[in-house]
Parts: structure tokens; C-alpha cells; sequence
């Protein structure tokens, strides 16, 4: 049933789209309909029969988070719209009120694409774990993770460590170094979950945790760091790579009220990290002045949720999109996903870009939606989303064919982690950082979640062949 009520209200939203069947200025009712055809949409999904005993019951999971984002992203703007939090004036936000309902209709293919594509019909077979594999010996790995993180404190702009993120680089040398160490702690944590599951240990938190007691010292003194630039990115990420491997090893359910809560204090955290890095000052005097920013709302006046009003303005960035490609703008035709895909291998996006000699705005979708934007000599950037990404390589089409893949492999993935299973360490590397970015992916784009997978899985790798040759 939850397919067929998916597949049905998919079709709507390119009809209308491709017909031009909408209108062409914020109608209020219109968009009601909209939001409700996309609610009915949702609670569809989270009544699908799962039939996979390891899935039911977990609310921690790719698509959950995901999807969770990307309802703030994407919908939370026309939700306040409709509550009258804001209007049709507020044209920082909607950029061109006519184009505001085409940004709708795209969002919501890209919403119900993602949930037909979760619900396909999917074979997992669980694989049984081979008796033969060894634990492997990652000691070195430790020590590797300390000389990045003195590179990254020796090497990084001290401004930047004082809050002033966003208007101070940390320096090429400092984020190399950062993203290095970050690949590393996850290198660590992948290798000492593989070893409890392979020993059929039963062994408990405090005894998981002790076995990870400098790994995690290290990385607090990194994000303690990041934390005082206002910088969230690397906080979240770290946090939910923390928290899958912990899943992927005791496979814990947690109650939906404690998610609950736990979401509603870090969504305040992070609402206050965004509030931070928006003002000038230092770290704490910024925290002083937050009352003073959040009364301003020069932006977004109101709106039903103050936690993650200051993500739901992500939701321009489409605005901007379809209002280029409206004004009689070009698709891109992959060129951003391309580019995206290059990021996978190191230094051959920067390669290729010199060589061909590319314009900065053509370099990502961010770079091109702050140039239309804010033009060439922007003090800022307006970053970009998943759909809009999407939007300007492919169009709609690609939209509806890209979402449903992706929530088709959200699905594997979640097998991957949850079940009786022990993937390659690709795969591992994969499925995690998927998880650990599926809160940003919805302000980013989809393949910026792997961006750390080749260097994970080289630090891995660099482990077996040590062992091979130390301990065979």
C-alpha cells in the first residue's frame, strides 16, 4: 500500500510541473495542498510494513535522519508561510515569488522519490562471518591521529579559533591536516568494531568505550577546537560516525522519546553554533549577544520552530535555482555531479579545474548559486542543497530518477549496519559516512558524503598490509 501511495503522488508533482500547471505566485492554498499530499506521503513511510526484523524498531537510521533534514531544509519555510510567520515579501528568502510554488513542486518530487525509492522491493541476505579472519593490530594508526592533530593546532589561523568561522579561513595546510585527522579517527573506529564483532566478544559499553578512551580524548580536543570557531560540520559528522559504529556493534534500539530529546538539545546546540558564527566577536562574546540576533530576525521574522529556523533558510538556494533556469538559465548537465565525483580521488577536481582553465562559479553548485546570488565579488557563500544540486545538473527528471536511487540505497545501507552482517571495509567506509552525513547531506549535495572515503580506506588498508607483513 505505501508504494502504491507514493508512486500515485510522484506523478503529480513533474505533471505539474512539466504542464505548467501551477501558479505563478505564492498562493497559500495551493501550497496547503502540497504539504498535505507531502504529509500523507510521510506518514505512508513511517507506517510501511518493514520486513526485516533487525530495521523494525530503529529510528536511528539513514533515511530517518534524512529525511528529518530535509523536511527543515526544504518545507519548513512554506509551513511557516502558512502559519503567517512569514510572507510574500520576504524576498531574501523566496527570491522571486514567482517561481516560489516550482520550487515546491521540485522539493516535494525529490521527497516522494526518495520514499518510493525506499520501498522498493529489496533482497538483503545476511552473509555468514567467515571463522577465519583475525583481529588486526592498529596501534600505529593512534599515533598517526596525534601528529595530524598538532599539525592541525600548529598550523591553524588562530582567529579562525576564536569564532570567527566564516570570515577566517583555518588555512589550506590547517584544513588538510583537519581532514586527515578526521579520516583517521574513523579509520580507528571501523577497525576496533570490526575486531569486537569477528571475536564474538560480548563486551559491554564501559568496556567499548575504555577500548576507545584516546581516540575519543583526541577528538574532543579537536572539536573543542572546531566548536569555538562555530564551525558545525565537523561536530556533527564526528558524532554521528561515533554513534553508527556504536549501533553497527550492539545494534541498540533506543526509545523515540529519547531521540526526541536528544534532538531537540542538539538542534538548540547547533541553532546556537549558527548564531555564533553569524556574529562578529569572540566565542563567548557572541554567546552574550545571541538574545540580541535572534530578536533582530532581519531574515526570517518567526517561525513555529527558532531551533532550526537558521537551516530552513537553506531552502533559497533552490529558490535561486529554479529562478535562474526560469529567467531562461541552462541546465549544467552534470557538470557539478561530475565534479562531485572527482572529489572522490585526491587533488583530481583541482587537477582537472586548473587544466581546463574552469571559472570559480562553474567549480560547485555552492560557487554557482553565490555567484547568481550575491555575483562575482561575494563577501559570502549561500552554499547550496541536495535538490538544488540536483535541480540545475539534471532538471526534474533527474531529480525523480537521482532521489529514487538514493533512498533505494539508503535502504542497503541500513541493512548493511544493522543486520548479523560484516561488510568489506569499502562498504563500511560507505554506509558510515553516508549515515554520519545524512543530517548535511539535505545543505550539501549527496556525493559530498563520500568525500572522506578513499582516505579512510587507504589508512585501513595500509593496516592490513602492516599486519600481513609484521604478523604472518
Amino acid at each position: 500500500m505505501s508504494k502504491i501511495i507514493q508512486f500515485s503522488i510522484l506523478l503529480i508533482f513533474p505533471i505539474l510541473i512539466t504542464t505548467g500547471a501551477y501558479p505563478n505566485n505564492i498562493d497559500i492554498y495551493f501550497i496547503g495542498i502540497i504539504l498535505l499530499l507531502n504529509g500523507i506521503s510521510i506518514i505512508s513511510f513511517l507506517f510501511y510494513k518493514e520486513r526485516f526484523s533487525f530495521l523494525k524498531g530503529q529510528y536511528l537510521k539513514v533515511s530517518y535522519l534524512f529525511l528529518f533534514s530535509l523536511s527543515i531544509v526544504h518545507f519548513q519555510m512554506y509551513v511557516d508561510l502558512i502559519l503567517g510567520n512569514i510572507d510574500s515579501q520576504t524576498l531574501f528568502l523566496w527570491i522571486n515569488p514567482k517561481i516560489a510554488i516550482l520550487s515546491l513542486l521540485v522539493s516535494s518530487s525529490a521527497l516522494s522519490s526518495y520514499l518510493l525509492g525506499y520501498t522498493l522491493k529489496y533482497n538483503f541476505k545476511i552473509k555468514k562471518i567467515r571463522a577465519n579472519l583475525k583481529p588486526l593490530k592498529f596501534n600505529f594508526l593512534k599515533t598517526i591521529a596525534i601528529l595530524f592533530l598538532l599539525g592541525f593546532y600548529i598550523t591553524v589561523n588562530k582567529q579562525y579559533l576564536v569564532g570567527d568561522y566564516g570570515n577566517t579561513p583555518m588555512g589550506n595546510a590547517a584544513l588538510y591536516f583537519s581532514f586527515l585527522f578526521e579520516s583517521t579517527i574513523c579509520a580507528i573506529l571501523i577497525l576496533y568494531a570490526r575486531n569486537i564483532i569477528i571475536s564474538n566478544r560480548n563486551i559491554s559499553v564501559i568496556d567499548y568505550f575504555n577500548g576507545l578512551k584516546l581516540a575519543y580524548f583526541l577528538l574532543g580536543i579537536y572539536l573543542m577546537g572546531v566548536m569555538m570557531s562555530g564551525d558545525r560540520g565537523p561536530i556533527i559528522f564526528n558524532l554521528l560516525f561515533s554513534l553508527v559504529v556504536f549501533l553497527f556493534v550492539f545494534k541498540t534500539k533506543f526509545k523515540l522519546s529519547k531521540i526526541i530529546i536528544a534532538i531537540l538539545i542538539a538542534s538548540s546546540f547547533v541553532s546556537l553554533l549558527g548564531i555564533i558564527r553569524s556574529n562578529e566577536g569572540t566565542f563567548f562574546e557572541s554567546i552574550q549577544s545571541k538574545n540580541n540576533l535572534i530578536n533582530e530576525n532581519r531574515y526570517y521574522p518567526n517561525s513555529f520552530s527558532e531551533n532550526t529556523k537558521e537551516l530552513a533558510t537553506s531552502a533559497r538556494c533552490l529558490n535561486i535555482a529554479t529562478d535562474y533556469v526560469e529567467s531562461g538559465g541552462s541546465h549544467t548537465f552534470g557538470l557539478f555531479f561530475i565534479q562531485d565525483v572527482m572529489l572522490l580521488i585526491p587533488s583530481l577536481k583541482g587537477t582537472v579545474i586548473n587544466a581546463l582553465d574552469v571559472p570559480k562559479h562553474l567549480t560547485s553548485s555552492p560557487q554557482f548559486l553565490t555567484f547568481l546570488d550575491l555575483g562575482v565579488f561575494a563577501t559570502w557563500g549561500v552554499g547550496s542543497t541536495c535538490i538544488a544540486d540536483t535541480y540545475l545538473d539534471f532538471g526534474v527528471i533527474g531529480v525523480v530518477f537521482i532521489f529514487m536511487l538514493f533512498g533505494y540505497i539508503s535502504r542497503y545501507f541500513e541493512c548493511l549496519i544493522f543486520s548479523n552482517n560484516l561488510p568489506n571495509f569499502i562498504l563500511l567506509a560507505i554506509a558510515f559516512s553516508v549515515f554520519a552525513y545524512s543530517i548535511y547531506i539535505p545543505r550539501s549535495t549527496i556525493l559530498y558524503s563520500l568525500n572522506k572515503v578513499f582516505y579512510i580506506a587507504t589508512l585501513i588498508y595500509m593496516v592490513i598490509i602492516i599486519n600481513k607483513r609484521k604478523f604472518n
